[in-house]
């Protein structure tokens, strides 16, 4: 009878071609960590150890499951091991599901929590079900009330009363964070997590909008303009927030004149954890069942997607709040 070992580890970088061999026959041919060594090392690279941030079961001693895992620790080292999952692929018509590569990350990396935003519901949701809960992202909106929607569709705008203490807000873009606001939520970041992940992101222009009360940055929207060349429309896509969000002020007048002088067609915001009814306080419209915001860029598809977050270890509870540009949903699918 024919014997079976199955071992469980992180790749090694000479392994690199390994890698790029099973993500090319198991997932998609020339994906983007095959195409482009930059991408792979920017976000999977880990110098220190000198591996990279995949797992990978080997059967046998032949790569059948892996993970790429991608650690807050990445952009800073003083902060704490919260970790998200990242293009989970199993050798075709194999027995290996990718539970023993989960059970190595839980048992061995010991992540202070663990999550992974933009998988299927139907085929990894199963899975991650019996580890954790799989939920949804919330998909907010404030719309340009003046342009043409062309690449969103039935967005509403409801015009509100510039309140005094909204007027006093100051908008101010910057290239790279200013300052870390009081932050009520987790995993908590830092100023090297914003500079490493986002200004220094050889991928995408990155840039901050710094909300200004009374001499006192209140929080900041990471962002990234997206103009979408077949419609010849411009949308812009806030990927990370930190800070407070005010509860009882609304900032949709401010953004809204800062949408109608750059001439984007709306903003749009995917959160998970923050309170719905706070966010249309705040000014943020929830997308609905009969409205389209599209999710993906590269290439554009005109079709709609519910964005799914499986949540395996957390111990921050109702705290805990994840985005877009968490795990691998800010990887870059082309390199102009």
């Amino acid at each position: 009878m024919k014997q079976f070992f199955l071992k469980t580890r992180f790749l090694k970088i000479r392994e690199k071609k390994i890698l790029n061999e099973f993500i090319n026959k198991n997932y998609k041919k020339n994906h983007i960590i095959v195409k482009s060594s930059k991408v792979l090392n920017f976000f999977f690279l880990n110098k220190i150890k000198k591996r990279f941030n995949f797992v990978g079961s080997f059967l046998n001693n032949k790569l059948v499951s892996i993970y790429g895992v991608l650690n807050n620790k990445h952009w800073d080292q003083k902060l704490k091991s919260d970790m998200q999952l990242s293009l989970w692929i199993n050798k075709k018509n194999n027995s290996v599901s990718g539970f023993e590569t989960i059970k190595y990350i839980l048992n061995n990396l010991k992540p202070h929590s663990l999550f992974m935003g933009g998988l299927n519901p139907k085929t990894a949701g199963r899975l991650f079900s019996i580890f954790g809960k799989v939920v949804n992202y919330d998909h907010f909106y404030i719309c340009n009330p003046i342009i043409k929607k062309v690449a969103s569709r039935n967005l509403k705008y409801s015009f509100s009363k510039l309140n005094k203490t909204e007027n006093r807000f100051v908008i101010i873009r910057s290239v790279k964070p200013l300052v870390i606001p009081s932050y009520d939520y987790f995993p908590k970041k830092s100023l090297k997590f914003f500079l490493n992940k986002y200004t220094k992101n050889p991928f995408y222009n990155y840039y901050f909008l710094n909300f200004k009360l009374n001499n006192k940055i209140n929080f900041f929207f990471v962002c990234r303009e997206i103009f979408v060349k077949k419609l010849k429309t411009k949308i812009l896509r806030v990927v990370d927030f930190y800070g407070n969000l005010p509860v009882d002020i609304s900032i949709k007048s401010i953004i809204t004149n800062y949408l109608i002088k750059n001439d984007f067609e709306y903003m749009d915001f995917i959160v998970y954890g923050i309170d719905k009814k706070k966010m249309n306080k705040t000014g943020f419209n929830i997308k609905n069942k009969n409205q389209f915001i599209p999710n993906y860029f590269e290439p554009f598809l005109n079709r709609d997607f519910d964005l799914t977050l499986a949540i395996i270890v957390n111990p921050y509870d109702d705290k805990l709040v994840s985005v877009k540009g968490d795990a691998d949903q800010e990887i870059p699918r082309k390199i102009k």
